[in-house]
């Protein structure tokens, strides 16, 4: 139950800079005892870095101005060794990576027992460290507590981390993103465990999300920030359901769920197949120190599946469960164990010289993370003209004037050609990524997890980008994606993928409207709405 007397925590004109340049201004909010706070924005908004103000966590160049207070006091008022003692005991926070801040080489029931010793709590500490690790609901706590962080699935690191945040009970919890990196029904859960410690124990949360749908299922009140301010506060139901504000609107109209695309006609479901894939499957063995154990690990099992011209063609399913897999052997950049991947009637794993090189200028992909997959040193009309020069289809002259009419086509700007990726953002990166594919103007694109790591507004335009050139280039799309609201505006067909195996295919409003598979259904119902 909220408190509302009283606030808990009053933030006024809060500012950030660093050097001459301010990156967070005049930020006020109010937090009450027992509330969710939600803060939304895109990156680059402010809401990290107005975080880990309230917790003196910036680095040392940063200059913090205004007044944060708290039980009474001014935080930023506060020495290093006052904020030390609040840390962990009054206040905490979890991050969107935990595995970059648990330490590996320290055991979970550390990494939960560690703020309670540091704080120099009396009593059990194990006894103590098992209740928490039942309390975030990891399963086996017994067990668990004396595993490492790499033996734990990105949800299981997450509650720990939650674990070790709540181990002095808090009054208050920052949360950054702690779903971002998640699957949806992982999401589901972790969302689950903060909603039941905030009405059980009473506990105060900010949570920071770039994704409206997760702010509408758990907090109470939002805070939207762009460039650094505030533009908008309220009632989470008053401000999604008339914002104020041109640029909430903008983010509310850039949610999949949201979209107004133009339809694509499908292709007839008689027409050939493009691609038939017969009894797939695909083993890994273990790498790296994993080598000393026997055995492999299947990756793939038994899939059968047809893809039809010109159809985008959507695969879910969460982590580990083949779908990146799929799109590698599809590559050839992965070999099948057993079964067959054919290709307008040809088997892929058996191309070779001429044919395998026509195949590769037909079928392309898009990686999930653009900075990993563009070179870092080659500017941007180099890296889309690549293709071109490595398949011997132009000379510099010509591959340049193309990869330029490429740029265009993507929406990339002309003066854009000579930079760096550095020197972009995520979505102009991924834009590259798609121009770079399609400059051999394939039949195929291969989109794994495409927008995934993009803010919503980005991960719009990209997706109206696609939906244009499917029309204007008759282009077959298989998309691979967790993101259910995304794949039911895309996608004519779905393929649902678990622990390796196909467990349900059909028309998209069939297969998520009337599931048949309770996996299926599972993740339907797991993905918040707005």
């Amino acid at each position: 139950m909220i408190d509302e007397s009283t606030p808990l925590l009053s933030v006024e004109a809060l500012g950030v800079s660093f050097g001459a340049l301010p990156v967070v201004r005049n930020v006020g909010f109010t937090l009450m005892t027992g509330e969710v706070l939600g803060i939304v924005g895109e990156s680059g908004s402010g809401k990290s870095l107005t975080c880990r103000a309230l917790l003196g966590l910036l680095p040392q160049n940063a200059k913090v101005s205004g007044r944060v207070l708290f039980e009474g006091r001014d935080l930023l008022a506060s020495t290093a060794e006052e904020m030390r003692g609040l840390r962990g005991r009054k206040m905490s926070m979890i991050f969107q990576n935990p595995a970059s801040h648990l330490d590996p080489l320290k055991t979970v029931g550390h990494h939960v027992a560690e703020p309670i010793i540091l704080h120099g709590a009396a009593g059990n500490v194990e006894a103590r460290a098992l209740d928490i690790l039942r309390a975030v609901e990891i399963n086996e706590p017994e067990k668990r507590l004396r595993a490492y962080p790499h033996e734990l699935s990105g949800g299981m690191k997450q509650r720990v981390m939650i674990g070790g945040a709540i181990a002095c009970a808090p009054r208050i919890l920052l949360a950054d993103e702690p779903t971002t990196a998640l699957d949806v029904t992982v999401q589901a859960r972790i969302l689950d465990v903060l909603r039941d410690l905030n009405r059980r124990l009473g506990l105060a949360v900010i949570l920071v999300s770039h994704d409206l749908a997760v702010v509408a299922d758990i907090c109470h009140r939002v805070v939207v920030m762009r460039q650094g301010e505030v533009v908008e506060a309220g009632l989470t139901r008053d401000v999604l359901r008339a914002p104020r504000h041109d640029y909430t609107r903008l983010l509310i109209a850039s949610q999949p769920s949201r979209l107004d695309l133009t339809p694509v006609t499908p292709p007839a479901a008689t027409a050939a197949p493009l691609f038939s894939i017969r009894d797939l499957g695909v083993t890994y063995r273990p790498g790296g120190v994993m080598r000393r154990r026997s055995g492999t690990i299947q990756a793939l099992s038994d899939v059968s599946l047809d893809i039809r011209r010109g159809e985008c063609f959507g695969i879910v399913g969460e982590s580990g469960s083949g779908k990146s897999t799929a799109a590698k052997v599809l590559m050839r950049l992965v070999a099948p164990a057993q079964g067959q991947v054919l290709f307008d009637g040809q088997d892929v794993h058996r191309l070779k010289g001429a044919a395998l090189s026509a195949y590769r200028r037909r079928v392309q992909m898009v990686f999930q993370n653009p900075f990993d997959s563009l070179n870092p040193a080659m500017a941007v009309i180099d890296t889309i003209a690549e293709p071109l020069r490595r398949h011997g289809l132009a000379d510099a002259a010509e591959a340049r004037r193309r990869a330029l009419d490429m740029m265009r086509q993507v929406e990339l700007p002309e003066d854009f050609a000579q930079r760096r990726p550095k020197q972009l953002s995520g979505g102009q990166c991924q834009r590259i990524g798609i121009a770079r594919a399609l400059i051999l103007k394939p039949e195929v694109l291969v989109a794994d997890e495409i927008t995934s790591a993009l803010d919503v507004t980005i991960q719009a335009q990209i997706i109206r980008l696609l939906v244009r050139l499917r029309q204007e280039r008759d282009l077959t799309v298989i998309y691979i994606s967790h993101d259910l609201h995304v794949v039911r505006k895309l996608c004519d067909r779905i393929a649902v993928f678990r622990s390796a195996r196909l467990v349900e295919m059909g028309e998209t409003a069939r297969v998520l409207d009337q599931p048949q598979s309770e996996y299926t259904a599972l993740l339907r119902d797991s993905v918040p709405r707005m």
